[in-house]
């Protein structure tokens, strides 16, 4: 019997391929892929869909306002940092890395689905700048699985044979394309900008538990 496509993408995984690798060999998307090995199935369905249902809106729910929060709290600290990397500058960053993946060296394919994308060693939760010097090309894999950890520690955890080596590069560039972090850029406002940066914030939770309120109402009505 042949394989489908997930059977394929399970077995690549068993045998130690990277999400990444996977992804780039079936010629999918990397969410496709990600997707396929993270899914548990359910031991019993019957089970599962009686789970679903009670459970569906209120998921769903919280979803949505952590998606919600999440944006415009990205968005607020963006506001405060620089967002100036341009696509030449972007391009002279992954051939610095020879068009391969900082971390596991893993090659670009060239396709957005799949290839490298620019992960912030200051992450921007950290108020990192999207600029050279705090961006790295990175698998999807290897920028999804790093996530707001510190870059140096986490590369000698998870690749402790190569990591010497890449460390080595990434401090390279490092010391070629200085960078200087603030890691509360809202001290550098003044007072009373200070002021109506944290009052936005403040609105936005009224807001945002405004729309909860609403939300629970329009689900429950009397």
């Amino acid at each position: 019997m042949s394989e489908n496509m997930s059977d394929q993408i399970r077995r690549m995984h068993s045998q130690g391929m990277s999400t990444t690798k996977i992804a780039q060999t079936l010629n999918i998307r990397y969410q496709h892929a990600y997707r396929v090995i993270h899914y548990k199935k359910s031991v019993s369905i019957k089970s599962a869909l009686k789970a679903i249902k009670v459970s569906k809106g209120k998921k769903k729910s919280i979803k949505m306002f952590d998606r919600m929060n999440y944006q415009v709290k990205r968005g607020m600290m963006e506001l405060l940092t620089i967002q100036d990397l341009n696509e030449k500058e972007w391009n002279e960053i992954k051939n610095f890395f020879n068009n391969k993946c900082a971390y596991c060296d893993i090659e670009d394919t060239g396709d957005s689905r799949n290839g490298l994308v620019a992960d912030h060693l200051i992450p921007a939760a950290n108020y990192g700048n999207y600029v050279t010097g705090n961006v790295i090309p990175a698998c999807h894999d290897c920028n999804d699985r790093r996530g707001k950890q510190e870059w140096e520690t986490w590369l000698f955890l998870h690749f402790p044979q190569t990591a010497v080596k890449r460390s080595k590069n990434i401090k390279i560039y490092l010391n070629k394309f200085p960078y200087t972090h603030h890691s509360n850029p809202i001290e550098n406002l003044d007072i009373e900008d200070q002021n109506e940066y944290n009052s936005i914030l403040q609105e936005w939770d009224i807001l945002l538990n405004r729309a909860k309120n609403l939300r629970n109402k329009l689900k429950n009505p009397h």
